[in-house]
């Protein structure tokens, strides 16, 4: 029975093991491009043959390196949060010292420190999308020949009202050939299968192109973005400026900085006996207190013999 059990217990961690490590890769590789994006805005080629190294299994290749990355990323973002977990142990310790908690305080700056990022990232985006649009438009030097292959008639919009639908416009999906190799893009507009349409494409890279008769600006371009950036920017500024602190807690008298002094004050404030660990704090409170008022004593003392020797009893 005990060999049974055991070979049980080894194939059920056989199988968790399957099961965790693909998770736990997928993660790291979520991480890991992540990290690699702001770099892909600087050099989209770089940041392309890193994610294209490593072993291949078949068909599929395993991106080790953005991975690795990845797992670097979160041991370095564990540490950093361990060391913010400790100061804000710190901090919650000092604010039980004095009696006064303050917790909107922290509340208000995640939400600062979260809506930052999702607007550093939005605005990331718009700026990747910007060089995009600049070489498919702006950059798009030369002109061919394409036909539409596909036409996708869209949605008319549906509704009233709240439940109104604003529907999908139409768009038609074109093809055309540098050096012998088919590219492709799509124009925002419905037109006849087969037709031939007039493509102006970027000679350095051909992937980036459109079709002539399209004149879409760089704010339909990146509307998406624009709205959510817009309206992130917006609960930033709401979060900052109309933020209501909790009202300053009553401040309640200690005495004399004694153990008995300071436990009658916390069980005010708690409305309940202390636990033991809270007895502890409270009396290591009462010997610092007591250390200070030995040593205010003691400077005291210096400072009266000192005017005593200088002017005289």
């Amino acid at each position: 029975m005990k060999l049974l059990r055991k070979i049980g217990d080894f194939a059920l961690f056989a199988v968790g093991l399957c099961v965790a490590v693909p998770l736990a890769a997928g993660v790291a590789y979520l991480v890991g491009t992540f990290v690699l994006w702001p770099i892909s805005l600087l050099n989209e080629d770089f940041t392309d043959s890193v994610s294209g190294f490593g072993p291949a299994f078949g068909r599929v290749k395993l991106p080790a390196i953005v991975i690795a990355i990845g797992c670097l990323a979160i041991w370095v973002g564990a540490r950093i949060a361990n060391s913010w977990k400790r100061e804000r142990e710190r901090a919650i310790e000092l604010d039980e010292e004095k009696g006064r908690l303050q917790n909107f305080l922290a509340d208000r700056k995640r939400w600062i420190i979260g809506l930052s990022l999702v607007a550093l990232f939005l605005t990331g985006e718009t700026a990747k999308n910007y060089i995009k649009y600049d070489k498919e438009f702006h950059k798009a030097d030369r002109l061919t020949t394409g036909r539409i292959v596909e036409v996708d008639p869209g949605e008319p919009a549906s509704g009233a009202g709240e439940d109104a639908d604003p529907g999908r416009p139409p768009s038609s999906h074109y093809q055309f050939q540098v050096n012998g190799v088919t590219r492709d893009g799509w124009i925002k507009d419905e037109l006849p299968n087969g037709e031939e349409v007039v493509i102006c494409y970027n000679a350095s890279d051909p992937k980036f192109n459109h079709a002539q008769d399209d004149h879409t600006t760089f704010r339909g371009y990146n509307e998406n973005t624009n709205i959510l950036l817009m309206l992130v920017i917006a609960a930033l500024a709401y979060v900052i400026w109309h933020r209501k602190p909790d009202e300053p807690e009553q401040e309640i008298d200690i005495g004399d900085g004694s153990f008995e002094s300071l436990r009658r004050a916390m069980i005010t404030r708690l409305g309940r006996d202390l636990t033991a660990k809270e007895e502890a704090k409270a009396r290591q409170l009462a010997g610092r207190i007591e250390d200070a008022t030995k040593k205010e004593r003691a400077a005291m003392q210096k400072l009266v013999d000192a005017l005593d020797k200088e002017f005289g009893s």
